[in-house]
């Protein structure tokens, strides 16, 4: 989908975004400007010019891609990163977001890493 999700100006036009509304529906629990704008940063980040290049460049050169994929997700919290993608598509989440650092400032922050 993110790479044929229509043009900002179709989502924009009073005519046509009831239908783009219809057919990108997925999850009724789910609000559709949060559906596009999560379709519109998955875009950003795998169908543009420099998604291409760090695409290609990302190809695993020590093994099988599935190897590869499966050595990343047998330690990866799939949840955090869901979170940390909702931020950066501008989708809000209840509470904070799961790498926000609970009103600690650098200034006073005095614990240990």
């Amino acid at each position: 989908m993110p790479a044929t999700l229509p043009r900002e100006g179709d989502w924009l036009n009073p005519e046509t975004r009831p239908f783009l509304e219809k057919y990108m529906m997925r999850n009724p629990d789910v609000s559709i400007e949060d559906i596009y704008r999560a379709f519109r940063w998955v875009q950003a980040i795998s169908c543009s010019e420099i998604a291409g290049i760090m695409q290609y460049a990302g190809v695993h050169g020590g093994g099988s891609p599935r190897m590869e994929q499966i050595a990343i997700m047998g330690s990866y919290d799939v949840e955090k990163t869901k979170n940390v993608a909702k931020r950066l598509a501008g989708i809000p989440v209840e509470g904070k977001y799961s790498f926000d650092r609970l009103g600690v400032t650098p200034e006073r922050d005095t614990r240990k890493n």
